[in-house]
């Protein structure tokens, strides 16, 4: 690099080393930045596993967008089996018709949170092998890019 510089006048020299500078501490920064944030998500990432009680998200299309160990084992899966699919999989096919109804409308509902009507509902699910579970669960919604995403932490 030295050698281009020196083809160049003194002026542009100092000024183009000076923005090489300039991008070698924003790359340094970003790759910091970039650092913290994998931290975070580490952190976050071992929670969620770490917990003992099931815990999933979904979208508003009723598509299960993560959740963690404890969830699937409940639920009869492994690994990320359940990552993408329709949440209709794991709900009775006696109310699969209206559930999508009952996440829309819950959704609409202005707080996150409700006490006595969100928390600890017992529900039934449908295990892997399409047997029946009984379930605890409360949830939550909140915004994901500007989307709605609801939160369910759910007990058996």
């Amino acid at each position: 690099m030295e050698s281009i510089l020196a083809k160049l006048p003194d002026t542009d020299q100092g000024l183009l080393r000076e923005f090489i500078q300039k991008q070698q501490k924003s790359l340094a920064l970003q790759q910091e930045l970039i650092k913290q944030i994998n931290q975070e998500m580490d952190l976050n990432r071992t929670v969620l596993n770490a917990a003992g009680d099931g815990i999933v998200a979904v979208d508003k299309n009723h598509i299960i967008l993560d959740y963690n160990p404890a969830f699937a084992e409940m639920f009869g899966y492994s690994g990320a089996e359940l990552k993408g699919r329709d949440l209709n999989i794991l709900v009775p096919e006696e109310v699969q018709d209206k559930h999508p109804e009952f996440v829309k409308a819950f959704g609409e509902q202005s707080q996150t949170f409700v006490p006595g009507v969100q928390r600890d509902r017992l529900i039934n699910g449908v295990h892997k092998t399409k047997g029946a579970i009984r379930i605890s669960i409360a949830i939550s919604h909140g915004l994901r890019r500007g989307e709605k995403i609801f939160t369910g932490i759910v007990r058996d």
